[in-house]
């Protein structure tokens, strides 16, 4: 692993290569990164050529350069970056360290000036879409999309039995840390092209990392939704912009499936930022039946703006069944007019119990600032009824905070 920090306008001074990994627009930078053995020697070559010149009086003071070399280093086959975006007053440039995107054996290209009768292979010769070249992507594949922005009337991708699907170990990404932005349409050609992802049937170990999606509709559900038999999800380090407006749609929405092997499991939602707009519906949403999305993962995120909820779990538990979902470490700071996070009962087509101690949400911040009556930071409505289980998560070292005098929390704490 080596370590840099140094002045921006330095920059071009220790390497081009190294430019590729930053983000932020913060005077001075802190990066770690795993670079090839080729690159790690190259910066340090050039650092000690700055330090040793005749300008070293002028670069003392603004330059220092430390780096150590490990083992995974010196073998790292390529540029693998983990960036610290640096902390202000915007949220879309708060403090975090996201995960790297999982590699894979082969590369596919997509550009805004992109050809779908191109091969994809290379910078030279993108794809313009992904859906209409599903059938072209090997198992093993990481998506990439280019900087630049993307305009959309048809979503990025459907998976359905129909459509086709992809083949697993997949990796969507943007070439770098939120440098694509795929924007949805006010008018999409089909409701549900509103969705941006529509995740149905049979999906296996995709990962999506480090894009930005704006102006998304929601189609009836969300910017992207998983459905039926999808193991191994990730949603990692995105941005979520305006998304879901229209029709309190979701920006997440994991829905459930005909069997507990058939609805969501193993997934991932971590390092994502959300800035809802006025009339969304939540971040997140975890639906019923007939059985609910469960095995999961939300670290790490962080949500502002305006909606319905950050996060709303509806009755996803089947009698016998445990939930083992991990809701922890997430900043969710905003006007939720009916509550940070929600504990509901929206019963189609049949209700179910709601969740039980292994759903925990510990560590995170739910701050509520709307003055809505039912804005607590966190709740159970209604009553499930019909001799079912009520919601009973593991609550634990979380911050609530609301305006006025209101509780903080009703039916849990």
């Amino acid at each position: 692993m080596m370590y840099l920090m140094f002045r921006r306008k330095d920059l071009p001074r220790v390497g081009s290569r190294l430019a590729s990994v930053m983000t932020d627009r913060s005077r001075y930078v802190c990066c770690s990164a795993v670079f090839s053995r080729k690159t790690v020697l190259g910066a340090i070559q050039a650092a000690m050529s700055f330090i040793q010149g005749r300008r070293c009086t002028r670069i003392a003071t603004a330059l220092a350069v430390f780096a150590t070399l490990s083992l995974s280093s010196i073998l790292a086959p390529s540029a693998h970056a983990q960036c610290l975006p640096s902390s202000s007053s915007d949220p879309s440039t708060m403090k975090m360290r996201v995960p790297g995107w999982t590699v894979r054996k082969n590369r596919r290209y997509i550009a805004p000036d992109g050809n779908d009768q191109a091969n994809g292979l290379s910078h030279e010769s993108p794809w313009a879409t992904l859906q209409a070249n599903i059938k072209r992507v090997p198992k093993d594949t990481e998506i990439i999309f280019v900087d630049g922005d993307y305009h959309f009337d048809r979503s990025v991708y459907w998976s359905t039995t129909l459509a086709g699907a992809l083949p697993p170990k997949v990796t969507i990404r943007a070439e770098r840390f939120r440098g694509a932005v795929l924007r949805g349409s006010d008018n999409p050609i089909k409701r549900d092209d509103g969705l941006a992802f529509g995740l149905l049937g049979r999906v296996r170990d995709l990962e999506i990392w480090g894009l930005a999606f704006e102006n998304w509709d929601g189609g009836g559900a969300g910017t992207i939704l998983a459905e039926q038999d999808v193991i191994d999800l990730r949603i990692i380090g995105n941005r979520f912009r305006d998304n879901g407006s229209s029709k309190f749609h979701h920006v997440i929405y994991l829905a459930g499936g005909a069997s507990r092997q058939m609805a969501p499991r193993g997934w991932a939602i971590e390092h994502n930022e959300a800035i809802l707009a006025p009339g969304s519906g939540s971040f997140i949403a975890v639906r019923n039946g007939p059985h609910g999305a469960h095995n999961g993962s939300v670290r790490n995120n962080t949500v502002h703006g305006d909606g319905l909820w950050a996060m709303i779990v509806n009755d996803v538990r089947v009698q016998g069944t445990r939930s083992v979902i991990v809701v922890a470490d997430n900043n969710f700071d905003g006007y939720f007019r009916e509550g940070v996070i929600q504990f509901g009962n929206y019963t189609t087509p049949a209700p179910l119990n709601g969740v039980d101690s292994s759903f925990v949400v510990e560590n995170n911040v739910l701050r509520n600032r709307s003055p809505a009556r039912n804005a607590y930071a966190i709740w159970r409505w209604p009553e499930i009824g019909f001799g079912l289980r009520e919601h009973a998560p593991t609550l634990r070292g979380n911050t609530l905070e609301v305006s006025g005098e209101r509780a903080v929390s009703h039916g849990l704490l």
